[in-house]
Formats: structure tokens, sequence, C-alpha cells
């Protein structure tokens, strides 16, 4: 039993029990004796004692002593008990590890304890415990697909790294897109994902790289399907910049950081890159980037970017400060307010609303290029490990099915890029029509699906196209399926603080000083168009405004009726 991660003073449930077996075969002479190697002594969790170079020492010499005794097969049974986090801090190779455990003999067997495990070590050790978790290399088939990378599963290596920062505000949409807009221009593929829901950062994301941009949601979509998606989103990149939510470690409220930065990266595997504002702070902005590194050291920040500096004088302090924590200053963003977005009442203006984006991007990407380290940040993102190989796919039908006809333009920006490819997998053929410009509806349209967007800063020109309003009308009047969510419901209404609709319901929105915002688990209160009654979904809810539910609710949230729905509209 070699114990990784204890200090000398902590609690050791697990030596005591490890030794009183001990204690029973040498009185006894049953089970099998059992030695104890209390890895380490006097760092743990909050690294009471010594220096990195101290610690990193301490685990290198007790896996150099682990494979001394694998390659003399000395033991049955190893347990090396939270040997993930030296690994994930990277001061033991996890090619070496997957490959001594891979050339063991058969009747040694490896346990492995500890958070975050990497998928290679999974498959090659006998037994992976994180916590109360059990994950084992027969899940899900892996075992079948061991021998297709010569050491236990498929896996997928794309360079990637994760913007993140210690609260709101502190750049870390600029700094992302502005990365992606280099890297490409450099003559990088790039890849752009946002954590969480949010619909616009992803529409700079796809101004910067030129592809779809893609959110990764553990609570939209469950922890199993983060990594596919993302491997699914950035196929055919050579490299992904994933842009983290809120603070580095703020998730699900009641959850300890569930979908947060932090959770994300782990799913993911992905070293972090830390966006720190220290316009009202020198020296201070080290303790908290150090208190950010402490906090969890299974999450790997690589690096620290320092934006809105106000001299040079101002950045050389932090960066004299930041010395002490051994993470690296990556570069130094100046003040500069030309290049952060205008704000809106739900967050950022999108970025297909603002005639000046690009322009305003290419002048960021040049400030990018020039004051961050582009090669070392690359050099971080490619010190990622293979991810398994498990892309998702959208089910397919293989059928050429009906047109959908889906809202877009300026006032309808929001929806997901997943949301198209699964109706196309399935046989659909996606028409965009635009409600401000387009006077009818896609020729042939049989189902309309209606996203989220600002028709209520659109509101007059929206209301200015009646015959389009009028088309709808009669089409979901007469029973073309219809689904519309956020501002697709409000497009659908009478109006909109006095500003005519569509009026398909009998009912009017108003604009309001409250901001409703929040993680939802949605359960359908009778047989509808998306599914039976009973039907659980998750999702986000984020809004303004308010609208009276109808006699038929579409979900209920908490009990809470919300939305209306008929056989053939879901709203």
């Amino acid at each position: 039993m070699f114990q990784f991660v204890k200090s000398a003073k902590w609690r050791l449930g697990e030596q005591t029990a490890f030794e009183t077996l001990g204690e029973l075969h040498d009185e006894r002479g049953t089970g099998g004796a059992i030695e104890w190697h209390k890895m380490g002594s006097g760092w743990s969790w909050s690294r009471k004692e010594g220096s990195d170079e101290d610690h990193a020492a301490d685990a290198l010499a007790g896996w150099r002593e682990i494979q001394r005794r694998l390659a003399a097969e000395q033991h049955g049974l190893y347990v090396l008990d939270e040997f993930t986090y030296p690994i994930n801090w990277g001061w033991i190779d996890i090619d070496e590890v997957v490959e001594t455990l891979t050339s063991r003999t058969g009747h040694q067997h490896v346990m492995i304890t500890g958070r975050r495990a990497d998928p290679e070590l999974i498959a090659v050790a006998d037994l992976v415990t994180e916590m109360t978790k059990i994950k084992h290399p027969m899940d899900a088939g892996q075992k079948a697909r061991r021998a297709s990378n010569g050491r236990g599963r498929s896996v997928v290596a794309i360079p990637r790294l994760v913007i993140a920062a210690p609260a709101s505000g502190h750049g870390k949409t600029t700094v992302a897109t502005g990365l992606m807009a280099a890297l490409r221009r450099s003559g990088h593929t790039v890849s752009g994902h946002k954590i969480g829901p949010d619909y616009i950062d992803p529409g700079y994301h796809a101004l910067a790289t030129d592809r779809p941009g893609r959110n990764l949601d553990p609570h939209l979509v469950g922890d199993d399907l983060v990594a596919p998606l993302f491997l699914h989103g950035a196929a055919g990149a050579d490299i992904a910049v994933v842009e983290g939510v809120m603070g580095l470690y703020d998730g699900m409220l009641g959850t300890d950081g569930y979908a947060s930065t932090a959770h994300v990266a782990g799913l993911l595997g992905a070293p972090v890159i830390l966006v720190v504002d220290i316009s009202h702070a020198s020296r201070s902005i080290a303790a908290v980037v150090h208190g950010m590194a402490s906090y969890d050291r299974t999450v790997r920040i690589a690096g620290v970017i320092l934006n809105k500096a106000g001299s040079p004088r101002h950045s050389d302090e932090v960066i004299a400060a930041l010395e002490s924590t051994g993470i690296p200053v990556l570069g130094v963003l100046q003040r500069d307010d030309g290049i952060s977005a205008p704000s809106r009442h739900l967050g950022l203006v999108p970025a297909q609303e603002r005639v000046e984006a690009a322009g305003q991007l290419d002048r960021l990407a040049s400030q990018i290029a020039e004051h961050i380290d582009l090669a070392e940040i690359v050099r971080i993102a490619q010190s990622a490990h293979p991810l398994p190989d498990m892309p998702w796919t959208p089910p397919g039908s293989g059928v050429e099915g009906p047109v959908i006809a889906v809202a877009g333009g300026r006032a309808f920006t929001f929806r997901y890029t997943e949301t198209e490819e699964i109706l196309r997998a399935a046989g659909c053929r996606t028409v965009t029509f635009d409600p401000l410009r387009d006077e009818t509806l896609p020729a042939d349209t049989a189902g309309i699906y209606l996203g989220g967007g600002f028709p209520e800063v659109h509101a007059a020109d929206i209301s200015a196209n009646v015959p389009l309003r009028e088309h709808l009308r009669a089409a979901i009047a007469g029973g073309v399926p219809t689904v519309a969510e956020c501002a697709g419901l409000l497009y659908l209404c009478r109006d909109v603080d006095g500003a005519d609709m569509v009026g398909a319901l009998d009912v009017s929105a108003r604009m309001t000083s409250r901001l409703t915002l929040g993680y939802r688990t949605a359960i359908a209160p009778a047989d509808g168009l998306l599914g039976p009654a009973g039907t659980r979904v998750t999702g986000h809810e984020f809004h303004r405004t308010t609208v009276e539910a109808g006699p038929a609710p579409a979900w209920l949230l908490n009990g809470r009726p919300d939305g209306f729905a008929t056989a053939t509209l879901h709203a």
C-alpha cells in the first residue's frame, strides 16, 4: 500500500485498516502480508512543508520504488492511494506510468485511487476509484478497445486549454476570443468552446475561428457527454480554446462546484490559463493567484495573463510578486476599452449585431499576438494528454426529410449548433429565415423552430414585417409543428411591451427590471410535442421578460407552470 498524498498529521483511516489486516495475517496466517508506505510525508492538500521541487522528488522516488517492485514481481496487489494527484500535477509522467502498468505481468494487480484519473490510467489499471465512484475498463465497452493504441484504449490527441478567471469581469471573453483569432491568423485551425449555456460568447468565437461556436455544459448534457461533444466540435482542428464561465470554481449553487470551469477542465483533462484583471491591485494579485492554484491541486493552472495593466511599472510589480507562486506570466494587456464588447441587459451584445465586430476582432488579435507568448500557449495546449476516442455523433436516419424553418438574423441569434446538426442528421432540411426581412416562411415548411435572441430590442422592425407575422400565425393555426423558446415565445405573443407580434398566443409579454437566472430541471405535465407526460429535461432560464403561463403549460419548473403547449405547439 503506497499512500501518495497525506500529511504526517492527517487522520489515516486507510493506514489503520491495512495495518490491522497485516497484524491479523501475522497472528493467524490468513489473508496476505501487507506493507504500508507513506510517501511524501509532510505534504498534503495545503502543502504545509517544503517546496514543489521537494514534493515532486518525493513522489517520483515513491513511483521509482513501485516500478522496481513491479519489475521484481514482488507483490500480488498494489494499492496506489491518491496516485492521480502527483500525475495531474505533472510530478510523475503519465506516459511512463501507462507503459509500466501495461508491461507488468498478469498476476500483479494494481488499484489506484484519486480524482480525475486520466482515461489511459483507467484503461491499464485493474481498478480506479474516485471517492465512492468506481471506474473500470470494462465500462462502456472499453475493454474491447484496449489493443487499439497498443496500450489500452483508442485516444484522440487534441491540444487544448481552458481560459478561466477568479470571477466574472476579468476579461475571459476578450482574451479567449483574441487568442482564437491570433492563433488562427498564425496558421492554426482553431476550435472555440464555451463552458456553460451562454449563446453570445460562442458567436464571437465563431467570428474568430470561422467555425461554429460550441457549448460544453455538464448540467445540460451530463458529465459523460462533455468530452465526446468537445471531440465532435474540435474535429479537424489542431488546437482548441475553451472559455470558462464566471470564476474558476463557481458552479451550480449547493453542488460543490458542479458545472464550474474547474469541473469541465477536469472532464477534458485540460490545463488552465488564468486571466486576472489587475487594474485595482498590484502585489495582492499574487495572493489571489496562489489561492486559486492551491484551492484544488487537481486543477493545473499552467500560466497567467495579466489584463488591464495601468503601466509597465504596475505590471512589473505584479510579475515580481507572482514569482513566488511558480506560475509563469504569459503576457500583459494594457487598459484598452476599445477592444471590449458593449453590454446589454442579458450580457454582451451578440457579434452578429455589431457591424464593427470584425474590425475590432482584427485589432484584438494583433494586440494578443504582440503581448502574449503564443508559442508558450501552444506548448501548454499540447501538454494535455489524449482523450478517449469517442466523439459524439448525432443520430442519423439516412432519409431526406421535411423542411424545418429556423428563425435567424440579427433578432434571433441564440441557438446551439448541435440542435441543427441533430435535425439534419435525422433527415430534416433546416432553412433559416429572418423575421426582420423575409415576408414568408421557406417553401415547403413542415416544422418551425424559433430560438432565442432579442426581439424586444428589434420589436419595431419585427412588428413592421406584417406579411411574415400573418404567414407564421396561419401556419401555426394550421397545425405546423412549432417549437419556440426564449425569444421565440415572445415572438409568438400578442405583443411585447405594446409592439405587435405574431399573435399565435393570446398573451402579452413585458420587460421587467428583474433578472431570472439559473439552471432548471423541467417536467412535462402532459403528453406534448416534445415528449410524453413525465418527460424530464435539464435547461437554463435567463430573461428579464415575463409572460403569464397558459392553461396548458409546456413545463413544470419546481411545480410552477411555465409556457404553453398544444398537440402541435411547444413554447
